[in-house]
């Protein structure tokens, strides 16, 4: 008989983040145009130094918001020799065209000297084939500078919006040898202190660990997700990171969601499972 105990993953930094929105307003400029829309949520941006935006260096992460043609949010930096992950949180203010150029300009404010800009617009792969913007966008073309200290440069990337869902979202996906199962997901408005949470269930199919989960404490930061999975034979750490499929997303959705349990104690002590997630 099965007596699992308990299940912990392997270490995985996260930081979550999420905004301060700014004070209300009209969805449109004080002088009555209509402003370039950016979606609320979860975005993270790749820093000087990355290379592409899969390329595993530092990344900005947090929460940006948009109020008529303000936008405000918090980020966090992971990866980088020269902020805190932790404790460095930048506050981002900036705003979005109102003449039709379709382009954001963000800035954060100074930490020890160093800035981080943002300039961003509506994608050009979608510009070349003459599409205009249809609701609020999820990826954006950026240049993106660091300014002051020793990790000052700059990068032509993209800005990418990372969330779960904007209400129940059902995902099915797949772990080693075979076992499948379910994975309904519901994100959260971010809280007071700038963090995105997410909550749901899981089933488990083909499995002698465990057969159904509950997720306690998930968390987004950026493209980087952590959480503990409560299973019905004992918990799961949760961690994992999103994968694009593609250069821009045009649903601002997640494509897939990589991660990794670490089984710990009971007859799959030491197994490893990894899994995706695809949005259906």
């Amino acid at each position: 008989m099965l007596n699992m105990e308990k299940i912990a993953l392997i270490p995985l930094f996260v930081f979550f983040v999420v905004l301060s929105g700014c004070g209300g307003s009209s969805n449109s400029s004080s002088n009555g145009a209509t402003p370039f829309m950016i979606a609320s949520g979860n975005w993270s941006i790749p820093l000087p130094g990355s290379g592409t935006p899969l390329g595993g260096a530092p990344l900005a992460g947090g929460s940006l918001i948009q109020t008529g043609s303000t936008i405000s949010g918090i980020l966090h930096i992971n990866g980088s020799p020269c902020f805190d992950q932790l404790a460095d949180q930048l506050i981002v203010t900036g705003t979005a065209s109102t003449d039709g150029s379709n382009t954001v300009t963000l800035s954060t404010a100074p930490i020890r000297g160093q800035v981080l800009t943002m300039n961003g617009k509506f994608p050009a792969v979608l510009l070349n084939h003459q599409f205009t913007p249809n609701g609020p966008q999820g990826s954006l073309d950026a240049t993106v500078t660091i300014t002051g200290g020793a990790c000052a440069g700059q990068v032509t990337t993209e800005m990418e919006l990372f969330n779960f869902s904007n209400a129940n979202a059902t995902a099915t996906w797949l772990l080693d040898q075979g076992t499948h199962g379910t994975a309904n997901l519901t994100q959260g408005v971010p809280d007071a202190t700038g963090t995105s949470h997410f909550s749901g269930s899981f089933t488990f199919i083909n499995t002698p660990c465990f057969t159904s989960g509950t997720v306690s404490n998930g968390v987004l930061l950026g493209n980087i997700v952590q959480a503990t999975i409560t299973t019905d034979t004992g918990q799961v750490a949760l961690g994992g990171s999103f994968f694009v499929l593609g250069p821009f997303t045009l649903d601002a959705n997640f494509p897939q969601l990589d991660a990794t349990l670490v089984v710990t104690g009971g007859p799959c002590n030491g197994q490893t499972l990894q899994f995706n997630i695809r949005e259906q």
